[in-house]
């Protein structure tokens, strides 16, 4: 398989430059001891000890801080259109067999999410949750046989034809990095709802995550690192 990676680009202007229009929305607090109070003591009960229901008395209280921003009352609180959003893309890094599986494992991936059959599907229609899948960067074109008959809408938002290996040089630029923030920020914006879910399907994107972790987090490659998927010590 060809593989195109991301363009090549002009990364020596000023970072004001290159981050030029990049704005995230300006979020409100959430926080209000009222309103946390008020839901705790309709969370209590006499029988149970305090905090007996444990994270899912913290999930409980943050659903009722994100969506308590008028006055209606508790009893309106509910999931309005939830979504589960699959963005897809394929990262240069497979290269380097962090992998039991090959690069065109995530367009096959891609492929069964859309006509219904990847586990995804199995977990959105359990739940309720719309499902849409995102190519943002998959090494091959993709199109579907099937046309209008996939069960899963399939939006076309392609920074580049996968990624550079970064082991060898940086994955993205800069810009093709705001590009993709911008390309996110915009997909969510449009979807109806208030309640979201996030996936990913790209060979090799548990190692992109674990660096990521060591880069932002401080956490040391050893213990962000493990086995790449499918392989054991063996491979």
């Amino acid at each position: 398989m060809n593989i195109r990676p991301f363009p090549a680009s002009d990364d020596d202007a000023p970072a004001e430059e290159r981050l030029a229009g990049l704005r995230l929305p300006s979020i409100s607090p959430t926080a209000d001891t009222v309103l946390d109070a008020e839901l705790r003591q309709r969370l209590s009960r006499n029988e149970l000890p305090e905090h007996a229901l444990g994270r899912i008395e913290t999930l409980v209280l943050q659903l009722a801080r994100i969506q308590n921003a008028s006055p209606f009352p508790f009893d309106l609180l509910a999931f309005d259109s939830p979504q589960l959003v699959v963005f897809a893309a394929d990262h240069g890094i497979a290269d380097e067999g962090v992998s039991v599986f090959a690069q065109v494992a995530t367009r096959q991936r891609v492929q069964q999410l859309l006509h219904g059959s990847a586990p995804s599907n199995a977990l959105a229609d359990l739940h309720g949750f719309e499902l849409t899948a995102v190519d943002a960067g998959v090494a091959t074109h993709l199109h579907t046989e099937m046309g209008a008959r996939t069960r899963v809408p399939l939006q076309l938002r392609k920074i580049g034809y996968a990624t550079r290996n970064m082991v060898l040089s940086p994955a993205m630029s800069v810009a093709q990095a705001v590009s993709a923030l911008h390309a996110g920020m915009d997909v969510v914006h449009h979807l109806p709802g208030n309640v979201i879910a996030l996936g990913d399907v790209g060979v090799g994107s548990t190692s992109c995550a674990a660096l990521l972790l060591s880069r932002l987090c401080g956490v040391p490659l050893a213990d962000a690192c493990g086995r790449g998927s499918g392989l054991d010590d063996a491979s």
